[in-house]
């Protein structure tokens, strides 16, 4: 999927900040919770981080 550079700046962001902070953004940003990192980005473009950090952590929780 192609993304947007607001997108890829954002997961960039949240991915630094390690992975508990990773899953919390998740439960926050699907919570509809503001999170530092998100501004400005459509509600479609959350969609889109929330998806794309979901991806990223399960190759983390995988056995």
């Amino acid at each position: 999927m192609d993304h947007s550079e607001a997108v890829l700046k954002c997961l960039d962001l949240l991915c630094g900040r390690g992975c508990r902070e990773v899953l919390q953004s998740i439960q926050d940003l699907e919570a509809g919770k503001p999170i530092r990192g998100v501004e400005g980005l459509t509600s479609e473009e959350v969609r889109e981080v929330i998806l794309e950090l979901k991806i990223i952590m399960a190759v983390y929780e995988s056995p």
